[in-house]
């Protein structure tokens, strides 16, 4: 059973959203037969989760956070991806099934001119300050400066990814990526962060230097 319900929390991380639908309906089944047990809640909250759609460490979708959230007993989770909105729909819906209270906002980050020689609150940045937008309700904005504005931080932050990688190849030949080959599909949005890219060059570094030893010595 437990090999069972270690696949089901596997299924949950699909970038197929029926799959992590018709695998929370079978993980709350095996709750509701008493196979699984999942704890009252307590005082803890985690209110600042990403998913896969901006990244996650573990790959978590939005139904495993929140899925994650009820098996540890946490009685409030918020989610704040990084300049996507794709997942908060999810995030509440799998709220509702689970029984547990969700939250939903959005981390970016802004350039400020007038301290373009401090550092704010990102280390090594000077500029640059991280905002959080919180109390979101939904996926999508409506249509007019809302959507404009959350159309203008997938382009931000795609063309900043491209940027960096190409910044990035022009050091590190032969490990090299290409951005719509090696990291689009690691969002299933197609919105990856900085951290996508420093998975992507690990896996291209274990590609072209499978030998340990040897990669550790590049």
């Amino acid at each position: 059973m437990e090999t069972t319900i270690a696949a089901l929390e596997a299924q949950l991380d699909s970038f197929d959203d029926t799959e992590r639908a018709e695998a929370l309906t079978e993980l709350i089944k095996l709750v509701s037969a008493g196979t699984i047990e999942l704890p009252s809640a307590a005082e803890h909250v985690n209110l600042h989760a990403h998913t896969f759609y901006s990244y996650n460490a573990m790959g978590y979708s939005p139904t495993h956070v929140v899925w994650r959230a009820r098996r540890e007993g946490l009685s409030i989770v918020g989610l704040v991806d990084f300049d996507v909105l794709d997942g908060v729909d999810e995030f509440f819906a799998a709220g509702d099934r689970l029984g547990i209270m969700t939250v939903a906002g959005m981390e970016t980050r802004a350039y400020i001119p007038e301290f373009a020689t401090r550092e704010i609150t990102s280390p090594g940045e000077p500029g640059i300050t991280y905002h959080m937008g919180c109390g979101l309700v939904r996926s999508t904005l409506p249509d007019g400066q809302p959507a404009e504005f959350a159309a203008m931080l997938r382009t931000n932050a795609r063309n900043r990814n491209m940027d960096m990688v190409e910044r990035v190849n022009a050091h590190l030949d032969p490990l090299t990526l290409d951005y719509a080959r090696d990291v689009l599909p690691l969002s299933p949005s197609g919105t990856p962060t900085e951290r996508h890219l420093c998975f992507a060059y690990e896996a291209k570094a274990e590609q072209v230097y499978p030998d340990l030893i040897e990669r550790t010595h590049y």
